[in-house]
């Protein structure tokens, strides 16, 4: 079954249902118009309409049956996974040789905003879980291993590139699900990469997507599964859609999100591999969730990189933001309208005022040359949102180190209410950050850090090579806890990947069975050219 995107004026039911599918997949074709340029203060228009039939259910037995299995063979890309950064390449490639300039006194600690901060109350802690997740060697030994995951009542599921495996929580560590993305949704042409996944703690449904590489000019795939029911032993449908919008699309950085009544689907576009646009589209959950198909508005000539939020209330509104490439003291926030009601749904534009910041520099590790790379300052995960407000990080340059910035910020006002930096030590390189809140206001923090200064007072414990550190805050707490914690399996390894791929993010989830839990994963070192990861559930 054929897809199909039309303009908005064409006369079509919204919610019509094609016929089914064949098993090979459910496929949609997005043949995508005109990118607009984005006018910020004004409504942006869907050019675009999007269309799937019915999903391709992947029973409970089939499950059962790739876990049991050996690992399929994972059909790898024939070059790197590139970074690509949707600023003009020579710039970007400018402003990160300027940021890498780190000040020898290290960062000073900034009173109310991270570092080393006085009047705390206590920081999130390990909470008696901890285990390893998923390695290089079993998702196919691919770079970076873009590592998420996301709690559910019974059970934590990791995905990677290019892997997913889920466990049950309580501490045992004991695996229900392992297998290949490729396998796992159905596909073997090509690899998949940039995976994530949610977890839906209303309608108790996980959520998943990634992307594959382009099977040809006109060919990319990009790949929805939501699971029967809490449990994601049960079965899953699964969506298979065609991305490539033009000759030479490339669709990148696939973002997820979702507010009370549908699941947002936002990315990158690039063309013969230059920027052109973000996009980004929503489909009801009663659609998704049912198996069903549905039609839907694709709006497009966005600003890049698009995060959109886990809305945790019931708020009609569904707050889209984005860090704009290059140094800037605003953040674009895109608000979208009726979400679920697929042709009612509207995109409004407007600008929130932050602090200035700029592209961060790479991450220094100890006796090395061998940098890592920390993106340029996009918002690599999903938002929170609750009660109008808005929770967000991102890595920025801080006198010639990367070091996160935080956000609460007020989608109704348009206005910042609270920021700051976070870091571990004055002479670390903290970068790669999540962000998730509860709707009390507390925050947990992840990210990741090396500390490269043979000098005490820059490393107070010495040099150190690749860890993965978490924190955060409770409402009441002037500012983060820098140096709160952390895990890794690093050693004394520097780690040395084709252009310093690292991340590409990190993920930290609430528990939706306790507001004062969040798991956490990321990614570890465990040799000079092999990464792992590790998994954690932190708490007040």
């Amino acid at each position: 079954m054929i897809a199909h995107v039309m303009s908005p004026s064409a006369k079509k039911k919204p919610d019509k249902i094609l016929a089914p599918v064949s098993a090979a997949a459910a496929v949609l074709s997005l043949i995508a118009a005109i990118g607009i340029s984005p006018v910020l203060a004004h409504a942006q228009v869907a050019t675009a309409t999007v269309e799937a039939g019915p999903a391709q259910v992947v029973t409970r037995a089939a499950l059962k049956a790739l876990t049991s299995a050996a690992p399929a063979q994972i059909p790898l890309p024939t070059a790197p996974i590139a970074a690509r950064p949707t600023m003009d390449p020579a710039a970007y490639e400018a402003a990160k040789a300027a940021a890498a300039q780190p000040d020898p006194a290290g960062k000073p600690a900034e009173a109310g905003k991270g570092g080393k901060a006085p009047s705390l109350l206590a920081p999130p802690i390990v909470q008696q879980i901890q285990y390893d997740g998923v390695g290089m060697a079993i998702a196919g030994n691919l770079t970076p291993p873009d590592t998420h995951g996301a709690a559910g009542k019974n059970h934590y599921c990791q995905v990677v590139n290019s892997y997913i495996k889920c466990f049950q929580k309580g501490g045992t560590n004991s695996v229900v699900l392992a297998s290949t993305l490729n396998a796992f949704v159905g596909y073997a042409t090509q690899t998949l990469f940039d995976p994530r996944i949610i977890y839906d703690a209303t309608w108790n449904r996980w959520v998943f997507t990634s992307a594959a590489f382009a099977e040809n000019a006109t060919t990319q795939r990009f790949f929805i599964a939501v699971s029967k029911d809490a449990s994601p032993t049960h079965g899953w449908y699964i969506y298979s859609l065609n991305v490539a919008f033009v000759s030479g699309g490339f669709w990148d950085y696939a973002s997820l999100g979702m507010d009370q009544d549908s699941i947002i689907f936002a990315a990158n576009f690039f063309v013969n591999d230059s920027y052109s646009d973000s996009k980004i589209f929503a489909v009801a959950k009663a659609r998704l969730y049912n198996g069903l198909g549905f039609s839907v508005p694709l709006f497009q000539g966005l600003v890049g990189t698009l995060q959109p939020p886990i809305v945790l209330d019931q708020d009609a509104n569904a707050y889209v933001v984005a860090a704009s490439d290059g140094a800037t003291g605003t953040i674009t926030k895109y608000t979208l309208r009726n979400s679920s009601r697929a042709f009612a749904a509207t995109l409004d534009a407007a600008t929130i005022t932050v602090p200035a910041w700029s592209v961060p520099p790479p991450a220094a590790q100890p006796n090395s040359a061998a940098t890592l790379d920390t993106l340029d300052a996009r918002f690599q995960n999903a938002s929170t949102q609750n009660g109008g407000m808005i929770w967000q990080t991102h890595t920025t340059a801080y006198v010639g180190y990367p070091a996160p910035l935080w956000y609460q910020l007020n989608g109704q006002t348009n206005t910042l209410v609270t920021s700051g930096r976070f870091f571990v030590f004055p002479g670390s390189y903290d970068w790669n950050p999540s962000i998730a809140a509860n709707t009390s206001g507390d925050i947990f923090l992840n990210w990741s850090m090396t500390c490269p200064s043979a000098s005490l007072g820059a490393c107070p414990n010495g040099q150190l090579t690749v860890r993965a550190r978490f924190s955060g805050k409770l409402a009441g707490d002037a500012s983060v806890t820098g140096n709160a914690g952390g895990f890794g399996n690093s050693g004394a390894n520097v780690y040395v990947q084709t252009d310093g791929r690292f991340g590409d993010y990190s993920a930290v989830t609430l528990d939706p069975t306790n507001p004062n839990m969040a798991w956490i994963t990321n990614e570890v070192i465990t040799s000079t050219s092999t990464w792992g990861s590790r998994i954690a559930r932190i708490g007040f």
